[in-house]
């Protein structure tokens, strides 16, 4: 566990070279809460990680089978994708707050239930979940620099609002299932 709910505050910075290895039980980092995995150093999450602090991953991070990242508050940035190794292991959930992803390479699932979720790009895509749920009073933004660069894009559900702006380049395909609002931003 990492910070409190309030008053206090704790940070672990993971710097290049720098190794964090997590037990199988659940990782929580709580409001005052602060995880940094910097560029060239390396994350291995072997139990389910809740966020409701700040978690920044720009370094490589690996998933065991089954786990699941949930963010439950605060901002989470995953400015690179979990590494190739951990290909399918890791779901996302995320039922408030603002989640920033660079790619959806390697995830099992992605489940979004409330806050903002945002796709900034660009996608590899090597390996992408079938499909996205976008429920309820959750939001998905395409941020303008995101590019899916394949053919098999995953199939979006729900009843969320999607927002694509200016730029984004998506070969979605919306179930017919999906029941609220699309909203395509472009530059007049």
């Amino acid at each position: 566990t990492l910070g409190a709910a309030s008053l206090s505050t704790a940070s672990l910075t993971i710097a290049p070279s720098g190794i964090l290895t997590t037990g199988t039980g659940k990782t929580t980092i709580n409001p005052t809460g602060n995880l940094t995995l910097q560029s060239g150093g390396t994350a291995n999450f072997n139990g389910n990680l809740t966020n409701a602090g700040i978690l920044s991953l720009a370094g490589t991070h690996t998933w065991a089978a089954g786990t699941t990242f949930t963010n439950t508050g605060g901002t989470a940035t995953f400015s690179s994708s979990p590494a190739a190794a951990s290909a399918g292991h890791l779901s996302i959930t995320v039922s408030a707050g603002t989640v920033k992803l660079a790619s959806l390479d390697n995830l099992s699932t992605l489940t979004l239930n409330g806050g903002t979720t945002t796709l900034t790009g660009p996608d590899i895509t090597s390996s992408l979940p079938p499909s996205i749920a976008v429920n309820a009073t959750a939001t998905l933004e395409f941020a303008a620099s995101y590019n899916f660069d394949s053919l098999t894009a995953p199939t979006l559900t729900g009843a969320g609002l999607i927002i694509i702006d200016p730029g984004a380049t998506l070969p979605l395909a919306v179930d017919t299932a999906f029941s609220d609002t699309i909203q395509i931003n472009r530059t007049l």
